[in-house]
């Protein structure tokens, strides 16, 4: 019943997922996305957005040998859990507010545009903190800039900055984390 869908190997599939995931990755720090209005972003997928939620935790939670390592796990997870709940939260007010877009593919977008973010704060572990400053805002800037191109074009009019809000607050809380905690 099962045995003819789908004849392919696990390894060239992976092999496949990633580098699809990887071309995106790249796609979104380029000038590309932002010309382009993310339209290879609209395909959503799951692991991207899973991977860089988990990178982004652990960069800025990353165990220290000097630190409370059952603090710093609960830190991790607390902070996994808000970049989910939020990008549910800024999804489901989308959809409800007004979209052209479903679901996942609006929830992949959000997730996949803190990628800056993350960059910023792999950057910030060797930075003094007027420069970690600088760089994380400005990444937070261009996440939102992204975010705003990305789906202008998929929102109803006059209801963007309704479904705007809870995204900017999103990126900002995560900013703030990243700033104050690496």
């Amino acid at each position: 019943m099962f045995s003819s869908d789908s004849q392919e190997s696990v390894t060239p599939r992976l092999r496949k997922d990633v580098t699809k995931i990887g071309e995106k990755l790249l796609y979104i720090l380029t000038r590309e996305c932002y010309v382009h209005r993310g339209e290879k972003l609209v395909k959503w997928d799951f692991f991207g957005p899973f991977f860089i939620s988990l990178f982004l935790p652990l960069v800025v939670y990353f165990p220290g040998s000097q630190r409370d390592s059952n603090a710093e796990n609960l830190a991790f997870s607390l902070f996994f859990t808000f970049i989910w709940c939020m990008a549910f939260l800024c999804s489901l007010n989308a959809c409800l507010i007004g979209t052209y877009m479903d679901y996942m593919p609006f929830m992949s977008i959000v997730l996949y545009e803190l990628l800056p973010i993350c960059v910023a704060s792999v950057i910030g572990k060797i930075l003094p903190f007027s420069l970690k400053a600088v760089v994380v805002i400005s990444a937070v800037c261009y996440s939102l800039m992204l975010s705003k191109r990305t789906l202008e074009g998929h929102l109803i009019k006059g209801k963007w900055i309704l479904v705007y809000k809870p995204i900017m607050f999103m990126y900002s809380v995560i900013g703030g984390l990243v700033l104050f905690n690496t």
